[in-house]
């Protein structure tokens, strides 16, 4: 992959600034499509970066925590337990 993934590229192009100016000096008063509205500060027109971060940070830990099993090795390993007594296995 040779693109630099650092640039803004087509749409990207009109991002904010620190001031909440777009590249063109015009300000941004709408949220974008992109940013849910819970990381948009309608006061200042700017994303909320701390909140955004903070979210990030608890998904990553939450995902990270997740313990790994790995599958049965064959179809006989599987354990299914039926709770609900409308199903049962099938006996073939």
């Amino acid at each position: 992959m040779t693109e630099n993934l650092l640039e803004p590229v087509g749409d990207e192009a009109d991002v904010v600034d620190g001031d909440g100016n777009a590249a063109g000096g015009l300000e941004i008063s709408q949220r974008p499509d992109h940013v849910p509205e819970k990381f948009w500060d309608g006061e200042t027109s700017q994303v909320r970066t701390d909140a955004l971060v903070k979210s990030y940070l608890e998904l990553e830990r939450k995902l990270g925590s997740a313990v790994y099993r790995a599958p049965p090795a064959t179809p006989e390993d599987y354990e299914i337990k039926i709770t609900n007594d409308f199903l049962s296995s099938d006996p073939r």
